[in-house]
């Protein structure tokens, strides 16, 4: 009966897993959405919204292209700057089709509408964070729009306050000049009006930040703030909600109210919240009913299921508040969980054991009792038989001398019998003594067993079979049961016998058998030793031998065991690395990166079905095996897994961007071993990470020839710097209106002498992850500065340097003082030193990167972003980081001419770098038609064919000679 429900319960599970591994959202076309942002990049009610969409929507369609645009409209609330993203829109997405628009708050909202008729012609849109009021202005009209209704909750944020403060009287109202703020400020002064009248509203605003901060701290603690929208003060100067919220929590001694989420964990009590959360939730919901094929008008304005009345408890203790008193409305987060909560099972564990204690106390008191009523009842008769003894000695002599044979014969059966029970005492084993002949048990008094000694069959040791467990009692049938095997003597084995706390524990059981001439068992003699506590030692060395001390995961050795075990079925291996782990590990240190690898682990592990298990074998590196005969079957797992990793995760209140890198082996296909198996997935992953990581492979046999040709690279390099095969070559730039030489770019040549010549996009990515990079970039900016150093004689004009730099360099600790050092070395001023750097290698360290660069730049020491156009690009972003140059890619320069769209997307980067104060120099320029056309718009300066090719230092001197 269990066999055919577990064989029907697996049917069915298999034919789920099989129901969910053809879903049509698998393999579906691409779906193309476009994520038009209100705000920047950063401020978390966006970023909120935005991941819970896209979250959403992949778990319908995986095969979905986001496209997430900033407006920045609190950054840039103007209609230049909004003409400027505009222009760039339009360049992005005219000849794009797009499935659907989301749209996030009013300004979004307003852009989209304001382009229906050209570029969001017949896409359908979903708005969010938008208020009724401003929905009915901006959309009502359009059948192909519906959306999330944003209303905060004024009235419930006020019973929560009333909640938490009864005698509450006078509410502070802190707001910016946006309209938002001030619509949000009247709505709150009707509600009090209407509902509250003893409430007095006090209005803060027209205000610097600062002095906001100094009125607040007049406040008492019986006063409440309630925080609507403020985001820039009268002065104009910005600040991020969340840092206001924290500056006026730090201030006053009054509890701090809000309507907001972020705001929680930010010094806010608590309020009616809304949940940028949930709102991008429900927003993606509509966007997945679109998505399959449901029009828009058919889909109702969602307008509720965003708030949660909630308190800090953090920020409550502080306040003396007590929690227990609120309403059962009022969610409590951040609250401890209590002693009994935290110990439940060891202080229920500890009862037990006492009221065990107590009973078995109580058993051992009338035990006592009973035995001392016996001791006297023997001590009476003793002196009546020494009474009656008398009286025969008075009588007989020769029964005097039998009863003194008699007693020393009891004397040494006394002896025996004392000296039998510290033998006994002192072996601390049970022992079972079996009469076989006579059919008689006798058993020692330690006894394990809950059957009390007295109460056992005395005729065999057959009762035995109720206690032992199910599994070892056919080990003792052959010596309890009613035929003895014929010639054995002696015998043991290991087995669990039930105890007094009814749990099995662990005995060893040792035998001797004694016979009769004829061959015949006539008694039997057991020992039960305890080896419990032995038993679980070896478990627990068992589980340290097969499992990972960090994560808790099986390891290596449990992987192995599980594959010799079926080596004869059909398996595949997917090995997993993170991405950039060495990086997180070096710059947060390794306590942080242990609790990195923990996360990833746990989430590995969750998302694996019953087919699948997990195992932690080195480093950063884990293996998912995977029970299977179909290839296909394992890459749809890797593509699972990316999907569900590669996003951004929490560690220890830090959010990072992560990614995993797979690489698939099968089994026997790939390897008959498990070693070699990890050898070839190895190679898969490596595949994966020189493809841009995030990404799956499976192996094949051309990855050895890869690998091949990478060590041999890797090694060649190693000797590269050593053996004088590195050089660099001078690319000039030039003015573009006086066409004079301004500068050159340094750039790296490796010339091995069997190899050839080897590209730098080749030996660069190799020189990174080996770390060669920090020596041989040393060597390029010290050759460089030389080489600026030696022109110093050719000419009085102040000729610059530029040298690209890797993420790896820049976040050397001691990159700055190198930089410095190696300047007063070659007595080169700062302002002719450049460095150059790629939004990429800027956006993977961007914290630590710009203190880094800003410093150099209060030097003199200028900065370039290259290759400006092929990255991440917001106005919000740019304008902040610490841009001296501005270089714009080839590819733009490559397509002047080719459109008159095209010429004025270049011309709008340049307009963009003017307005942000930067000076712009031209890649790649080949042609006297790019030339004239970059004069045209006032590009600053060229660089590229068109003059030069990049040459060696004397042909370098000799172009900026004749230059002169």
């Amino acid at each position: 009966m269990y066999i055919r429900r577990f064989l029907a319960t697996t049917i069915l599970l298999y034919l789920i897993l099989l129901g969910f591994s053809s879903s049509p959202s698998f393999g579906d076309e691409e779906k193309h959405v476009l994520i038009i942002n209100s705000y920047h990049y950063g401020l978390s009610w966006t970023d909120d919204i935005d991941r819970s969409v896209i979250d959403t929507i992949k778990e319908s369609y995986e095969n979905t292209r986001f496209f997430v645009e900033y407006i920045d409209w609190k950054e840039y609330p103007t209609e230049k700057e909004l003409q400027l993203f505009n222009e760039l829109i339009q360049y992005k997405y005219a000849d794009k089709h797009l499935d659907l628009v989301i749209a996030t708050d009013d300004a979004a909202l307003t852009y989209v509408m304001s382009n229906r008729d050209t570029i969001f012609s017949e896409v359908p849109v979903v708005s969010s964070g938008v208020s009724m009021t401003n929905y009915d202005l901006i959309a009502k009209a359009d059948p192909l729009i519906t959306g999330v209704i944003e209303e905060v909750d004024i009235h419930s944020t006020i019973e929560v306050a009333l909640n938490v403060n009864p005698d509450l009287h006078q509410l502070y109202i802190i707001h910016d000049q946006t309209e938002s703020g001030k619509a949000m400020t009247d709505a709150t002064i009707q509600t009090l009006a209407n509902w509250y009248p003893d409430i007095e509203p006090i209005v803060i605003t027209d205000m610097s930040i600062d002095q906001i901060f100094e009125a607040v701290k007049r406040l008492k603690p019986s006063d409440a703030i309630l925080m609507t929208a403020y985001y820039s003060d009268v002065d104009g100067r910005t600040i991020d909600f969340e840092d206001m919220i924290r500056g006026v929590s730090e201030a006053t001694q009054a509890p701090v109210f809000s309507l907001y989420d972020f705001a929680l964990n930010n010094g806010a009590l608590g309020g009616s919240l809304l949940s940028g959360r949930e709102t991008g939730k429900r927003a993606g919901e509509l966007a997945v009913e679109i998505l399959g094929g449901v029009q828009p008008e058919q889909l109702p304005l969602v307008t509720e299921g965003f708030h949660i009345n909630a308190i800090d408890y953090n920020v409550a203790m502080a306040f003396k508040i007590d929690v227990n008193r609120l309403s059962d409305d009022i969610t409590i987060i951040n609250k401890p969980m209590s002693l009994f909560v935290q110990y439940r099972a060891q202080i229920i564990t500890i009862l037990v054991i006492m009221s065990l204690m107590v009973i078995f106390i109580i058993i051992l008191t009338y035990a006592l009792r009973k035995t001392v009523k016996l001791k006297n009842e023997l001590t009476e008769k003793h002196f009546e038989q020494i009474q009656l003894n008398e009286e025969l000695t008075a009588s007989e002599e020769e029964l005097k001398a039998q009863f003194e044979a008699l007693n020393e014969l009891f004397d040494e059966l006394q002896m025996s019998k004392e000296q039998n029970e510290l033998i006994l005492d002192a072996i601390r084993d049970t022992i079972l003594d079996w009469n076989i002949k006579d059919e008689y048990l006798n058993i020692s008094e330690r006894w394990a067993i809950p059957k009390p000694a007295k109460a056992i069959d005395k005729k065999s040791p057959a009762f035995l079979f109720e206690y032992v467990h199910p599994e070892d009692t056919q080990q003792l049938r052959p010596y309890f049961g009613d035929e003895i095997p014929e010639g054995v003597n002696d015998f043991s084995s290991q087995i669990r016998i039930l105890s007094d706390n009814n749990h099995y524990k662990w005995y060893l059981l040792k035998g001797a058998i004694k016979r009769d001439r004829e061959g015949n068992a006539t008694r039997m003699i057991c020992s039960f030793t305890d080896i419990h506590a032995i038993k679980q030692m070896e478990d627990q060395i068992r589980h340290v031998a097969f499992h990972d001390s960090l994560t808790g995961l099986p390891n290596k050795n449990a992987l192995e065991a599980e594959v010799r075990k079926d080596k004869n079925g059909h398996f595949g291996i997917l090995l997993a690395d993170i991405d950039h782990f060495k990086r997180i590990n070096d710059t947060m240190g390794h306590r942080f990166g242990d609790k990195y690898i923990q996360t990833i682990g746990k989430m590995l592990a969750l998302n694996l079905g019953p087919n699948s298990k997990i195992y932690r074998i080195s480093g950063d590196e884990f293996i998912i095996y995977h029970k299977t005969t179909d290839t296909r079957e394992l890459e749809s797992l890797g593509k699972h897994l990316l999907h569900i990793m590669n996003r951004v995760i929490q560690v220890e209140y830090s959010n990072f961007s992560n990614s995993i890198s797979i690489g698939i082996a099968m089994y026997p296909e790939d390897g008959d071993n498990i070693d070699d198996l990890i050898t070839r997935a190895d190679l898969a992953m490596y595949k994966s990470k020189e493809s841009g990581r995030g990404k799956s492979s499976r192996y094949d046999a051309s990855m050895f020839e890869r690998i091949k040709w990478r060590v041999e690279r890797e090694e060649a390099l190693k000797l590269a710097l050593p053996n004088q095969e590195l050089s660099l070559a001078y690319q000039p730039q030039v003015d573009s209106k006086t066409k004079e030489i301004i500068g050159f770019e340094a750039l790296i040549r490796w010339q091995h002498p069997t190899l050839g010549r080897i590209s730098p996009l080749d030996f660069i990515p190799i020189a990174e992850e080996t770390q060669l990079i920090m020596p041989i970039g040393r060597w390029v900016i010290e050759n460089a500065l030389s080489f600026i150093s030696d022109i110093k004689e050719l000419t009085s004009k102040r000729i610059h340097i530029s040298v690209n730099v890797s993420v790896l360099q820049l976040m050397q600790e001691d990159f700055e003082e190198m930089i410095l050092e190696l300047l007063s070395i070659y007595r080169v001023s700062p302002d002719q030193f450049i460095i150059e750097i790629t939004e990429s290698v800027l956006m993977q360290a961007i914290d630590a990167a710009v203190a880094k660069l800003e410093r150099l730049q209060s030097t003199g020491v200028k900065v370039a972003l290259d290759d400006f156009g092929t990255g991440y690009s917001s106005l919000s972003y740019l304008k902040n980081l610490p841009i001296d140059i501005l270089k714009i890619d080839k590819s733009f320069i490559d397509a002047l001419g080719v459109s008159q769209s095209h010429d004025d997307l270049v011309e709008t980067i340049i307009r963009l770098g003017q307005q942000l104060d930067m000076h712009l120099v031209a890649e790649g320029v080949e042609t006297e038609e790019q030339l004239e056309k970059l004069k045209a718009i006032n590009c600053d300066a060229i660089q590229g064919y068109l003059f030069s090719k990049p040459v060696d230092d004397s042909t370098a001197k000799k172009l900026l000679k004749n230059d002169l």
